[in-house]
């Protein structure tokens, strides 16, 4: 793949040798700053820095996927990328996240988008009716990324009259998450 390559299109390895091979030595295969695919990932996360783009089905239907973390340098997240993830529970996007496709999160029911008040993450998350948790001080600080999370959650429903809210506690580590739901 020439170095040169920035768009590389939506399933271009799907069932390809060569994707098979690239999954046994890394379950994040990225090409050219691009992840395209992640489909054998489990558990928490971290996408490393230098990646830019997480390209559409990257992590399509990863059922043991259950949080993300994205570097700075992450600028979009494609369509389908995340799509039918069940497990994930939550995704840190920082501010760099200038586009986030239609359909990027689609039957992914247990996710909580965490980011930036006023971050294009939280104008896509109202979009698109996911429950959006803002971060406070540095990106990420409010997360524990060496924790496997196993969240207990405690939900009022929003009314017409008042916001809903979302408490989620870890079992584990104890860390609090309140969210609103407007």
């Amino acid at each position: 793949i020439p170095s040169g390559a920035t768009d590389i299109g939506n399933y271009a390895f799907r069932g390809t040798k060569w994707l098979k091979k690239r999954r046994a030595e890394n379950p994040l295969v990225i090409v050219n700053h691009i992840l395209i695919d992640g489909q054998t990932s489990s558990g928490n996360i971290i996408i490393p820095d230098g990646v830019t783009e997480i390209s559409g089905g990257a992590f399509e239907e990863c059922s043991a996927l259950t949080g993300i973390q994205l570097p700075k340098s992450v600028k979009n997240i494609r369509y389908a990328a995340f799509k039918g993830c069940r497990n994930l529970t939550g995704i840190t996007v920082p501010e760099s996240v200038t586009s986030i496709d239609d359909g990027a999160f689609s039957e992914c029911g247990k996710l909580t988008i965490f980011g930036k008040e006023g971050s294009y993450a939280q104008t896509f998350a109202k979009q698109a009716e996911i429950p959006f948790s803002i971060l406070g001080g540095v990106q990420g600080d409010n997360i524990n990324p060496s924790c496997s999370h196993t969240w207990n959650t405690a939900t009022t429903k929003a009314t017409t009259a008042q916001n809903g809210s979302i408490t989620k506690t870890c079992t584990k580590c104890g860390q609090k998450i309140a969210e609103t739901i407007y």
